[in-house]
């Protein structure tokens, strides 16, 4: 008996010990914001309560993560060498221009739950307790421009009512562009292929908060970068739009 109540005691001490020294960073516009206690999600959210100009859909939380930051910098390296490999081509110009741009991202873990503050304060199980950590927390407003990067000519499209993402392809894609589909990264972070070819022609309407990556065509690629096209939608699904 007196080594359970000995057990209990250490482990009631560990919690409150635990409690005491959380520490939990969530950036919020590029802000840090500290919590010694572990935040539920409506914490945070009661910081941007009062913006109007929020766009909810496209609103996430992201977490800070090496393994991703590993890949981010690992894509960039295999874009650079794509572009020796191509010097003076358009390819090694693109890549070349699209590694400088994903230097620049700011990468971190998609969060898996919906953000959105009502939801947060109302719905118990839409309002999960954060763990310790560094956070980013991305509230963007709606956008009518539609981010387009690889084997692209523009870098946005103008969000239009009934856009086909099939003609979003085919008035940018460029000649060294896997000819047969296109990515669709969705508000949420999930991510999907529209087939673009004569044989597999999808008809998709585009939305608001998507972006849309043109991968580069398996042909141009070494064996050694194979995995370049999957790394840079993956980087895309993870990447913190307007914190």
């Amino acid at each position: 008996m007196k080594f359970s109540n000995a057990l209990f005691l250490t482990t009631l001490l560990g919690v409150f010990s635990y409690n005491a020294t959380a520490n939990t960073v969530v950036h919020v516009h590029q802000q840090p914001i500290e919590f010694t206690e572990l935040p539920r999600l409506s914490d945070i959210l009661l910081h941007v309560q009062d913006e109007k100009s929020i766009y909810w859909p496209t609103a996430a939380l992201f977490r800070y993560s090496d393994t991703l930051l590993q890949l981010q910098q690992k894509t960039v390296a295999d874009l650079q060498l794509l572009a020796e490999l191509n010097t003076g081509a358009m390819l090694g110009e693109r890549a070349k221009v699209l590694a400088a741009e994903i230097a620049t991202w700011r990468i971190a873990e998609r969060s898996t739950y919906p953000v959105y503050f009502e939801r947060a304060r109302l719905v118990a199980s839409l309002n999960p307790r954060l763990t310790e950590g560094t956070y980013y927390l991305a509230t963007p407003a709606r956008n009518v421009q539609l981010a387009v990067f690889g084997a692209t000519d523009v870098t946005a499209v103008t969000f239009a009512f009934q856009q086909q993402i099939t003609d979003i392809f085919q008035q940018h894609a460029l000649p060294f562009a896997d000819r047969s589909e296109i990515w669709v990264i969705e508000a949420d972070g999930s991510a999907n292929k529209v087939g673009v070819a004569y044989w597999n022609k999808q008809k998709v309407i585009s939305r608001p908060g998507q972006q849309f990556y043109i991968p580069f065509a398996k042909s141009k690629l070494p064996a050694s970068l194979k995995d370049l096209n999957n790394d840079i939608v993956t980087l895309l699904q993870h990447r913190v739009i307007s914190e």
